[in-house]
Parts: C-alpha cells; sequence; structure tokens
C-alpha cells in the first residue's frame, strides 16, 4: 500500500477510465442513464472481445487470458 496521498494506487484505474471516457462517451449524448449504461456494456464487450492491445502483444484481453490458462495448464501437465 502507498502511503496517505501518494496518487500511485489509483494509476491503473485511472487509466482505464481515461480510455472509457475517450473511446466511449466523449462527445455522445446520452438521453437516459439506461442508454449510458447500454452503451457502456457494450464498449466493455468490444474492449474485451475485439479490441487489439499493445500491451498484450496486440491480442484482445479474452484471447491474451485463454492463452494464459492454457500455457499454465500445459506447463502443470509437463511438471507432472
Amino acid at each position: 500500500m502507498s502511503r496517505k496521498g501518494d496518487c500511485w494506487d489509483k494509476a491503473p484505474m485511472e487509466s482505464a477510465n481515461g480510455t472509457v471516457k475517450v473511446e466511449c462517451v466523449h462527445g455522445a449524448a446520452f438521453k437516459t442513464r439506461a442508454e449510458a449504461a447500454q452503451a457502456l456494456m457494450e464498449y466493455f464487450g468490444y474492449y474485451n472481445t475485439e479490441r487489439m492491445h499493445s500491451s498484450l502483444g496486440y491480442r484482445t484481453p479474452s484471447e491474451f487470458e485463454r492463452r494464459w490458462h492454457a500455457e499454465n495448464e500445459r506447463r502443470g501437465a509437463v511438471a507432472q
């Protein structure tokens, strides 16, 4: 844990919020909260299954996680 007043513990969440604001919310005019919630749910679906991330080797988060689990299972099988 960081000390009180140290901003580093919030950096990953602030970055994620900034991405959502820029790619999904900026410039949109939602008439209702339900409309905004629907747009966010659609964006998160896109973000996890279609949007490539350079930090993940230009894979989607779901593809990266699937490969990570498969590799760990393979390593576990080899170690036994």
